[in-house]
């Protein structure tokens, strides 16, 4: 009897294991974990109630079999209900994720326009402290002139030094030098703007885009898409 009982339980694992295992990986070209989740957690269900109904009825004492039946049944609600909870959490996460990648993208394109304008900003004001009256736009052809290619764009490359970098999926444009006023504008190459509609700068469509100005009243800055 002890032989066909451990033969029993056995088949019991064995089948629940593949029945599981079948259920979490048939959904898993939907591109999403949960709906494997979500299957494999019904599979589960399924089995361990199969699992318990078998164990229970062969408990004799029948105050037992109401204790047991009562706890595996407070154990599956408390598993469905934190299931959902995690479910809940995992899509407002990632409704959040377009606007974390959004925060972040805009504080890279602030820190690649800050530099040069900043740059040439101190130098106008120290060359005012010393009684030199030369432009905004003097100062900033001076120094990055030589990095601004034919269709405008600026070679940057992260740090006080310019250079092509492939691997910058930020783009710095130089949209207008004037003797009182510079902007340069941003645009992201994989980051959505708020208007799927909008023509960026480079030609492209939808994408992020915000721009510095930089005046004698210091720099500031524009969101555009």
């Amino acid at each position: 009897t002890g032989i066909k009982m451990n033969k029993t339980m056995y088949l019991w694992i064995i089948g629940g294991i593949l029945v599981v295992t079948l259920a979490f990986f048939i959904p898993a070209q939907e591109g999403s974990i949960w709906p494997s989740v979500i299957s494999g957690a019904i599979a589960s269900l399924i089995y361990l109630a199969a699992l318990s109904w078998y164990g229970i009825r062969k408990i004799e004492s029948r105050p037992k079999r109401k204790v047991l039946t009562v706890v595996l049944a407070l154990l599956v609600v408390f598993s469905i209900t934190s299931a959902g909870i995690s479910y809940e959490s995992s899509k407002r996460q990632t409704a959040l994720l377009p606007e974390i990648r959004n925060t972040i993208e805009t504080g890279i394109a602030k820190n690649h326009i800050k530099k040069p304008l900043l740059k040439t900003m101190r130098t106008y004001y120290a060359g005012n402290k010393v009684g030199e009256s030369t432009s905004l736009s003097d100062i900033f052809r001076t120094k990055f002139d030589s990095l601004i290619t034919e269709d405008s764009l600026l070679l940057y490359a992260g740090k006080d030094t310019y250079s092509d970098d492939d691997e910058t999926t930020m783009k710095i444009f130089v949209t207008k030098v004037k003797p009182d006023s510079i902007v340069l504008v941003a645009e992201s190459g994989y980051e959505d703007g708020k208007s799927p509609e909008f023509l960026n700068f480079s030609g492209a469509t939808g994408y992020f885009q915000t721009q510095g100005i930089l005046t004698e009243e210091g720099i500031r800055y524009e969101r555009t898409n």
